[in-house]
């Protein structure tokens, strides 16, 4: 006889695999060679990164210099 009925199932039965979460439109997705909607405001290419982050620091760096020369002139 067994030690637990038909209807109950095993502690073994119920582990989760990992917390990974399945979404029904990733299939539809993969299958259309699409990017799920929650990666579309992700990263940008290399290149763009890096003309923005040298952009931004030429900026943040003529403002510096900006200041320097105003506190020094007076």
């Amino acid at each position: 006889m067994k030690d637990i009925q038909e209807s109950h199932s095993s502690e073994k039965e119920n582990s989760q695999d990992s917390g990974i979460v399945f979404s029904p439109i990733e299939d539809l997705l993969k299958a259309t060679n699409d990017i799920p909607p929650y990666r579309k405001g992700g990263r940008q290419p290399k290149g763009i990164r890096v003309v923005g982050y040298s952009m931004i620091g030429f900026f943040v760096l003529m403002i510096a210099f900006v200041l320097v020369a105003i506190l020094a002139s007076q």
